[in-house]
């Protein structure tokens, strides 16, 4: 017997359920109850409901619509939609037949196989929905004509006919049901396929069924019953539908009808009234806060105003608790960030995770699938060693991954397993920026630590310590474990010999824990489940991107209806009643879903009714939670934008809500617009009174936004008190000189804005420039210096340089521009360096201890490959002042654009003085002296006395300078001392100008422009 119970909503379905179970128990009373429902969160909450109003309630079963219909009908082998999947697969390899002439043109040029699982995928899913809305097309296959006059249906009925050769599949309505429950619930099912209630129809013969039907259309039901209330035909057009079809395929013995009026006390149930009610005229309703429609700037603006929206509604309900809310959305997982954030103070559960994001080991295992059949890009390998379940395996502690990046920078990888891995894929045989070369660099640099020369064509790295020996290890045996899996995994294989492959190397990338037991048990399940299908050999790229599909799919209920503040998918919780529902990314586009189906898909040709369509179960979903509301529903879009506050339209649905509440309710501002900011005056002033927040800290940030604002000052506005230091490093003050404001920041506050590393690309260098041809450059001069031979194979066994024929080219191309500046150097004929010089002297009561470099036998020497630059300059100078009391010489520095020469004249006791009174100030504040735009100053303010032209002023000059330098990426001190200057003429002070004018400004003046080089 099939009995219908009809009712508004789902609590007054569930007293109809108690009051069922209790006057009509099982004769057996060992038998179990069994449930049909639609997802985990009505199982979870219909059991809740039943265990309240029981005190025990147990020996039941819940099954949802796959897992029954799978034991309710024999015809199982027709709806196992995988095994359909892989046999389509195995068919799809072999098209040669003419008929299949329309099928080529997807499997086009490159990752055939995977488009060819791809196109499976859809098919299988067309066959399924064929199998469940189209049983009569099926039949019609079988018998060897066809049903449609598409065009297409001729290659889908010889594929169907292929599959089916070996697992024939009865499709026609006759149905011998195999599973035989004492009495089944069916509740808070939206949708059954006109075979699924075929199925129900002819097992209503052996046993009870009752099904509890949430009809808001009162006493009505079917499309025979007219419907008054416009968003009942525009959003329950598919629940309209499903009712008649019941009406059609099911013979109701029995129909008990539980309608109830309520009465409306707010606007949300006024609406809920008159959608289950005919209506007998308009009515004319106060905004209150029972509905409400936001519109917002962004994802992370939606939770902040929620927040604040539901401290609200426990603010004017005190009995309202957490677990009475639920927080939804299309697709929770883009919130669960923002969630995590600003709801970080509230107990609140994340529901809706798929097996994939809510177990970071199966994650990190299809990331390892992925990674072996890819370029294998330095970051990628690293971000998968770095996986808190991979390397304690390997013995690499967390200390140990900064050491192994630092090795990976310095030895230059970038991609690549080898040189037979790049001409494997259609590239050149380079072995350089390979992991084979930078491993055999950093093994034979542990054996060999000097990297002078090659050992066996090797070379070695030498930044290597005893104590990284673990920790090298580790490494490579991490990387032989992936290119070992890379050279097993990329051919095709069976799902046998797959299944046993990824079981081995779970067990040896992973730590033996539970987690790895749980992928472990996944792994051999699904091998059970697909081996027998298909013994075809596949590839990895199809098995991963199916293994990550079939985990994606399965989506997991933890966290759901646990008495915390639920954050959920639509899916998980449809049906259930909450007295707060707010709905999130609410957008078109996202909501309804945009339908994509292929254009062979034969079921759009001529649609019957009982056909699914996912933008029709959307609008239906969407009106059920309308009456699942029971006292506030909130609904959030991303309706404006963030760039220039354009107005961004909602999904169709929240348009046509706002569209009934206007010309039916009167009510014409619902939809609420809110600022881009948490902290906007208006939040706070009570200008709007749908506008408020519970945020503290945001009306304080407010509270100061109105307050006059205080005209733009440098960051740093006071000075640093410096301790009496009587002992100075001499280093210390060469770093000074280097930058005087990077010093500041850096040694004084403590930040080093240099951590913030570039990243690195995964590609091998076809360009040398910045800071990497600068090191090389000199490294190049000073090799030569030292009258030795610069290598270019060096070089690229380094990785620093171009690989091969073009490396060679690049090479002999700057090769002479680097000897000229040697020959420069040279001709000085300073002779040969000497051993640094220690020293330790007084100046005035300061003592300077440290080291001079630089030393030859005639002279000190300064060079730079590259333009002059005030550092340059100042660092001559201060090595010119200490070394003359200590041995007389002249001190010559080199650059592209200037050769000069500091004299005996130029260095005195007073000089040094002044050179560290800068030094001094500089420690106190970052503001005392630019080196590089006194330079500057200094040859423009000489210019400008030689010349009769008009020139630019000193100052104007060394301010332009500067302007550029706090726009340039590299001068991050300089742009946070200085950024928000709107007065740089203050920045270059007084003691800027006293440091050119009479420090350095006479120093400059002295050159003698008579001879090759300037003489100072």
């Amino acid at each position: 017997m099939f009995t219908l119970h009809n009712a508004t909503n789902n609590k007054e379905l569930v007293n109809n359920l108690i009051t069922l179970i209790r006057t009509q128990p099982l004769k057996n009373i060992f038998a179990k109850e069994h449930f049909l429902v639609q997802n985990s969160g009505m199982e979870r909450w219909l059991s809740q409901q039943l265990a309240q109003q029981f005190k025990v309630w147990a020996h039941y079963q819940f099954l949802l619509p796959p897992q029954f219909f799978k034991q309710c009908s024999q015809n199982q082998t027709g709806r196992d939609k995988t095994r359909l999947l892989w046999q389509i697969e195995q068919q799809l390899h072999d098209l040669n037949k003419a008929i299949y002439l329309p099928l080529r043109h997807y499997l086009q040029g490159n990752n055939q196989a995977l488009k060819r699982y791809q196109l499976a995928k859809q098919i299988a899913q067309l066959f399924e929905d064929y199998y469940n809305f189209r049983p009569e097309l099926l039949s019609a296959w079988r018998q060897g004509y066809s049903h449609t006059e598409n065009n297409t249906e001729s290659w889908q009925r010889e594929l169907w006919l292929q599959v089916n050769q070996t697992t024939r599949n009865s499709v026609d309505n006759q149905v011998t049901a195999k599973f035989k429950p004492s009495r089944l619930f069916i509740f808070g099912i939206s949708h059954l396929t006109p075979l699924q209630l075929d199925d129900l129809q002819a097992l209503a013969q052996d046993c009870d069924i009752h099904l509890f039907l949430q009809n808001p259309f009162a006493n009505r039901i079917g499309l025979q019953h007219a419907v008054s209330h416009p968003l009942m035909m525009s959003l329950g057009q598919q629940g309209l539908e499903f009712q008649q079809l019941l009406l059609d395929k099911i013979t109701f013995k029995f129909e008990n009808n539980s309608i109830k009026k309520t009465p409306a006390n707010t606007n949300l149930q006024q609406l809920q009234a008159d959608l289950s009610y005919p209506r007998l005229k308009t009515t004319s309703l106060k905004i209150d806060h029972s509905i409400s429609v936001h519109a917002c700037h962004s994802r992370a603006r939606e939770v902040e105003i929620l927040k604040d929206l539901l401290l609200h509604s426990l603010e004017i309900q005190p009995n309202l608790a957490w677990r009475e809310i639920a927080i939804i959305a299309p697709d929770i997982q883009q919130y669960a960030p923002f969630i995590e954030r600003i709801f970080d103070d509230i107990p609140h559960r994340i529901q809706g995770h798929n097996l994939i994001t809510n177990n970071l080991l199966l994650e990190t295992f299809i990331q390892f699938l992925k990674l072996i059949d890819s370029r294998f890009e330095w970051q990628a390998v690293l971000d998968l060693l770095s996986c808190p379940h991979i390397f304690p395996h390997f013995e690499i502690s967390e200390a140990d991954l900064s050491t192994i990046k630092h090795w990976l920078i310095e030895t230059h990888v970038r991609w690549g397993k080898s040189a037979n891995h790049k001409q494997q894929l259609g590239l050149p045989s380079l072995n350089e920026n390979t992991w084979q070369a930078s491993m055999n660099r950093l093994l034979m640099g542990y054996a060999f630590a000097n990297d002078n020369t090659f050992v066996d064509e090797i070379l070695p790295f030498h930044q290597l310590e005893g104590t990284s020996a673990q920790a090298l290890g580790g490494l490579n045996d991490f990387i032989q474990l992936l290119f070992k899996a890379s050279d097993e995994l990329t051919t095709q294989k069976s799902f046998k010999a797959w299944g046993q492959l990824f079981y081995d190397y779970v067990k040896h990338l992973f730590i033996d824990n539970q987690d790895r037991q749980a992928l472990n048990n996944l792994l051999i399940d699904f091998e059970e489940k697909i081996n027998p299908i298909n013994e075809q050999a596949i590839e990895l790229c199809v098995i991963t991107r199916w293994l990550e599909d079939s985990l994606t799919v399965q989506k997991t209920a933890n966290g759901l209806l646990r008495g915390q503040l639920t954050f959920s998918s639509m899916d998980a919780i449809r049906g259930i009643p909450f007295k707060v529902i707010a709905i999130l990314g609410i957008n078109e586009g996202d909501f309804p879903s945009l339908e994509q189906t292929p254009s062979f898909n034969l079921l759009t040709s001529k649609p019957k009714r009982g056909d699914f369509s996912k933008r029709n179960d959307d609008r239906q979903q969407f009106l059920e939670l309308l009456l699942a509301a029971e006292q506030q529903l909130i609904i959030t879009y991303i309706g404006q934008s963030q760039h220039q506050n354009q107005i961004i339209p909602p999904s169709v649905v929240i348009s046509e809500l706002l569209e009934v509440m206007e010309q039916d309710y009167q009510l014409n501002n619902l939809l609420v617009n809110h600022p881009l900011q948490t902290f906007s005056p208006c939040y706070f002033n009570h200008s709007k009174p749908q506008l408020f927040s519970y945020s503290t800290e945001n009306a304080a940030i407010s509270q100061r936004l109105l307050q006059k604002k205080a005209p733009l000052q440098n960051w740093w506005q006071d000075s640093v008190t410096v301790a009496d230091n009587k002992i100075i490093e001499l280093e210390e003050v060469r770093k000074f000189y280097r930058h005087p404001q990077r010093y500041f920041i850096r040694r004084q506050l403590g930040v080093n804005f240099q951590n913030l590393a570039p990243l690195i690309e995964a590609r091998e260098p076809f360009s040398i420039e910045g800071l990497e041809a600068y090191a090389i450059n000199h490294e190049w001069i000073n090799t030569l210096l030292q009258k030795n031979d610069f290598s270019l194979a060096k070089l690229q066994a380094q990785g620093r340089w171009l690989s091969g024929v073009l490396g060679e080219v690049e090479f002999n191309k700057q090769q002479p521009a680097i000897v000229d500046f040697v020959t420069k150097i040279q001709e000085l004929g300073l002779g040969e360096p000497l051993e640094n010089l220690a020293i330790d002297i007084n100046v005035g009561e300061t003592r300077l201890i440290g080291k001079l470099y630089n030393r030859y036998q005639k002279g000190s020497l300064f060079y730079r490959y590259a333009k002059l630059k005030g550092k340059d300059l100042m660092l001559a100078l201060l090595h010119h002042c200490l070394i003359n009391p200590h041995e007389a010489q002249l001190t010559y520095l080199i650059t592209q654009d200037e050769s000069l020469v500091l004299g005996a004249e130029h260095q005195s006791l007073e000089m040094l003085q002044t050179l560290l009174q800068f030094y001094f100030k500089g420690l106190e504040k970052p503001n005392t002296l630019f080196v590089d735009m006194a330079l500057d100053y200094v040859k423009q303010s000489y210019k400008q006395e030689k010349s009769t032209r008009s020139l630019q002023p000193p100052l104007k000059l060394a301010l332009d300078k500067l302007k550029l330098a706090i726009e340039a990426p590299y001068e991050m001190e300089i742009q946070r001392l200085y950024g928000n200057s709107e007065n740089l003429t203050q920045v270059l002070s007084d003691d800027f100008i006293i440091f050119c004018e009479q420090f350095l400004k006479p120093i400059w003046k002295s050159y003698v422009l008579s001879q090759p080089m300037y003489y100072l």
